[in-house]
């Protein structure tokens, strides 16, 4: 995502206006689940997917005529080969908003791209009108708002107090609108930058994630060999303690010797990370795992270890490893998404010049 809004904040800031589109609702087999989202540039290029073929052809065509009108819209389209013209036999059903976003809305989105940057979590709003569409994001760590219009103060105040949990009741209430929290999705820590994580890190990337390389050698931690990621040289591993790792954070572990595995496992223990992983294999695993808990750490937590790491697919090449370790790591964010977004919409909104704006995830 932190591409789309990258180009996004780009396109805006220089007053072009571009279309968002994604899917607010989907039901039965479709290209994509609910919260893939597109950009559409004012000369029709795009940026991500919603799933390509027709479906994808036709938002675009109408995202343009919502670039040209500054109207957001919503559309159904049934891909059950009753509508010819699209060429849909998937047989689900999926809704689509498509959003004009322009230079008004630029500290908004330029907010939300920062607090992805920053990995803090935030709360964003869609306000919808007769005439315009208004854009709310609160930092929930600074109680800090930044809006596209400075109307509604009282509004704002409001919605940062419900961010926090300081009222119960939805200050929208009556008001056709969105609002979702948006938590960052953490950081991936290769420790070790060997062959396995110089592959497995070009997947990641791939896949989403935000990559941080350590090691104890500069040459395999080096901005020359991982140019995408942040690198860092920790002399025998002996510095990792000031490395602050958040609750939804990855660790992965694949020095160049078990002494440092152990090492790296025994930090990595005491850290609040939503996924621990070592490569190893199963005798390796044993060993560490023996002087890990002669330094008294329960089999309760090494439980929650994965090692030997990623999923079973078979493969034995880097590119292999890594694309198992990537699959496993995308289902543990995949369901950290499932649980900790929270989503609050008012529905029944006329097509005319409002639109309504369904599970709008494409932030997170």
């Amino acid at each position: 995502m932190d591409t789309i809004l990258e180009q996004l904040c780009n396109q805006i800031s220089q007053g072009r206006t571009c279309a968002l589109i994604s899917i607010s609702k989907s039901q039965g087999s479709s290209p994509r689940d609910t919260g893939a989202v597109m950009m559409v540039k004012s000369n029709g290029t795009t940026v991500g997917t919603i799933g390509g073929g027709g479906l994808e052809a036709h938002a675009i065509s109408v995202a343009r005529d919502v670039i040209s009108t500054r109207q957001a819209r919503t559309i159904t389209i049934r891909m059950d080969g009753t509508q010819p013209d699209l060429d849909l036999i998937c047989g689900g059903t999926v809704e689509l908003l498509i959003m004009p976003l322009d230079r008004r809305e630029y500290d908004v989105m330029q907010m939300l791209l920062n607090a992805l940057h920053e990995r803090k979590d935030v709360m964003y709003c869609a306000i919808f009108y007769k005439q315009r569409v208004d854009h709310v994001c609160i930092d929930c760590s600074q109680q800090h708002a930044c809006a596209s219009t400075t109307d509604e103060r009282d509004l704002i105040r409001h919605l940062i107090d419900y961010s926090l949990g300081h009222e119960d009741e939805q200050p929208l209430q009556g008001a056709n609108y969105h609002m979702e929290r948006l938590p960052h999705d953490g950081m991936l820590y290769f420790l070790g930058g060997g062959h396995v994580a110089y592959a497995t890190e070009q997947v990641a990337r791939v896949a989403g994630f935000t990559c941080t390389v350590l090691d104890d050698r500069p040459e395999y931690a080096s901005k020359e060999r991982f140019p995408f990621s942040s690198c860092s040289c920790v002399p025998e591993y002996d510095d990792l303690n000031s490395i602050v790792i958040a609750p939804n954070d990855y660790i992965v572990i694949m020095t160049r010797g078990h002494l440092y595995d152990f090492k790296c496992l025994t930090w990595a223990l005491a850290t609040p990370a939503l996924y621990i992983g070592m490569m190893s294999s199963r005798r390796k695993r044993k060993i560490v795992y023996e002087k890990i808990q002669a330094l008294g750490y329960s089999g309760i937590r090494l439980e929650h270890v994965h090692t030997p790491i990623g999923l079973p697919l078979g493969g034995k090449s880097p590119g292999e490893i890594g694309v198992s370790i990537i699959a496993q790591l995308i289902t543990h964010r995949a369901q950290r998404r499932m649980h900790t977004s929270t989503l609050h919409d008012r529905v029944g909104i006329e097509q005319t010049n409002q639109a309504n704006l369904g599970t709008l995830s494409c932030f997170s």
